[in-house]
């Protein structure tokens, strides 16, 4: 079993030194809703409504609004608190992170790295930086960041869901309110989808004829109908950070004698990388 395949399987474990995690793990949730609560409230004493400055303040307006509504709405001050806290960690920790493992990869693989540049001077040019529109016309960078997406499997088992009613599939039965878990890296890492699954390898997302392709089993931001909400706002800024950052600079260790990232993940729900020291030089 491979160090991500480890990682997954630790999720699923039930050891002693899981139950430690899960420890702490619950502690750094707690500290983080405090923390959160804390923002809140400074928001409640400072609150105006004619002067709405963030999503707190929207939320909390929201609730001024809609007083009469049931305990169960979505307008109440837990469900507030719940969805900052998925902004913290949904919104930034995976950004950054996604940013960083790149890092890594371009430095571990700089033949990678120079193709990305090519690519983009030709298309792009030295005088702007790359947009949006210009996505279409930049299919290998788009195979480097949905190969990045799929080897480092960022959220190995996803977000948990529970099933709503009792159900079967394929002959099994899921009881109602089940906790349900989905193995995302087990399917970015099948042998059997992808040939060579611990090989970083953005050609296999183009065709014979270069054009980008991106097949069913690349899922990093989740499965079913209740995948990722902020999937295509991620997609978007990932894809401006990397071709602004290659449009500009070059990613390198910071001598010829240093050690290559290990590539080696931090075990979390979220996968991070070791820390790594890499040089960062302005491109002409």
């Amino acid at each position: 079993m491979n160090c991500r395949g480890q990682v997954a399987w630790k999720y699923l474990s039930r050891s002693t030194s899981q139950v430690k995690r899960n420890k702490k793990f619950t502690k750094n949730v707690d500290e983080l809703h405090e923390f959160i609560n804390g923002m809140i409230e400074s928001h409640r004493k400072n609150f105006d409504h004619n002067n709405l400055n963030d999503v707190i303040d929207m939320w909390l307006n929201e609730i001024r609004l809609h007083k009469s509504d049931e305990p169960s709405s979505f307008r109440n001050p837990d469900n507030m608190t719940g969805q900052i806290l998925v902004l913290f960690l949904a919104g930034t920790d995976t950004t950054s992170n996604t940013l960083r493992w790149g890092s890594q990869y371009l430095v571990r693989y700089p033949e990678v790295q120079d193709r990305i540049h090519h690519e983009i001077d030709t298309v792009v040019g030295r005088n702007r930086l790359p947009k949006l529109d210009d996505k279409p016309n930049l299919p290998y960078t788009q195979a480097f960041i949905t190969e990045l997406h799929r080897i480092i499997s960022l959220g190995p088992l996803s977000v948990f869901h529970v099933a709503a009613a009792k159900t079967t599939f394929r002959s099994y039965t899921i009881p109602k309110n089940s906790v349900v878990i989905s193995n995302l890296y087990a399917v970015m890492h099948s042998p059997e989808v992808w040939g060579d699954p611990e090989e970083f390898r953005p050609e296999r997302f183009l065709d014979d004829d270069g054009n980008f392709h991106e097949p069913n089993e690349v899922i990093p931001f989740g499965i079913g109908h209740r995948v990722c909400l902020g999937e295509a706002l991620a997609r978007q800024q990932l894809f401006i950070f990397f071709t602004h950052l290659l449009h500009q600079f070059k990613f390198e260790k910071t001598s010829e004698n240093a050690p290559m990232p290990t590539l080696k993940p931090i075990d979390g729900m979220v996968l991070h990388p070791e820390p790594y020291k890499l040089r960062v030089t302005k491109r002409e």
